[in-house]
């Protein structure tokens, strides 16, 4: 995806709303609304300047926090799920292995910061 350089300043405040509130229930009609869109047209500009639908964006955001936590802090997953705005950790896991080919558990193992 593209850096917030690259995309015009409405869609970068969408991005900067984003990895500010990822943990939460977002929706495209929610981040429409931040630009006075309608969700079919903000979805298709969203998706032209950043390369990536918007929940896909979102997904992706989440899936980058849970990989920093699973390597840096001692959360369950289920505790990391939760915190990633997942709504429950199946759900997390199935995300987490379609992405990384790999589970949560099994990353954090490989992973693992010395401490």
């Amino acid at each position: 995806h593209k850096t917030n350089q690259m995309v015009g300043p409405r869609v970068a405040d969408v991005l900067r709303f984003c990895e500010s509130h990822f943990a939460l229930p977002l929706s495209v009609a929610q981040l429409a609304a931040m630009m006075f869109l309608s969700p079919a047209r903000f979805s298709e500009k969203f998706t032209r300047e950043v390369g990536m639908p918007p929940m896909s964006y979102i997904r992706h955001l989440r899936l980058q926090r849970a990989q920093s936590l699973l390597r840096e802090s001692e959360l369950s997953v289920t505790q990391i799920a939760q915190n990633c705005g997942f709504g429950d950790s199946a759900q997390f896991s199935k995300a987490f292995r379609a992405q990384f080919q790999i589970s949560p558990s099994d990353y954090r193992r490989n992973n693992r910061r010395n401490t």
